[in-house]
């Protein structure tokens, strides 16, 4: 979908932090970690395999949230917009909508451990 020039681009915000991404309706879940993400979309890198452009994801990550205990959990729905593999072997940058969340609480620590 293409962007009116008459419509700001969300503000992204740099974020950092530890995610869980997976397809849609896959059982195992991949390791990633944040970039940026916005009121629209989330920006993070992984390692291959990498979802297809316009598969659905499932993302679940840990919002910073400085001075109190514990953590934000969010789950967040959404699709693939942009896939960019490093050549080198690095992570790749995905770049994710964010069609739906949920708050699923608070996490003290790093998420769970992924399959990869």
């Amino acid at each position: 979908m293409q962007q009116s020039a008459d419509i700001p681009r969300a503000v992204r915000y740099e974020m950092s932090t530890s995610l869980l991404y997976r397809r849609v309706g896959a059982d195992a879940w991949r390791k990633g970690r944040t970039v940026n993400v916005s009121r629209t979309g989330i920006l993070f890198t992984g390692l291959p395999p990498f979802p297809d452009t316009t598969c659905e994801v499932e993302l679940v990550l840990a919002l910073p949230n400085p001075g109190l205990r514990g953590r934000p959990k969010v789950q967040c729905q959404g699709r693939v917009v942009r896939c960019q593999a490093d050549v080198r072997g690095q992570p790749a940058a995905v770049a994710v909508t964010i069609d739906c969340y949920r708050i699923l609480g608070t996490v003290a620590g790093p998420l769970p451990h992924a399959d990869a």
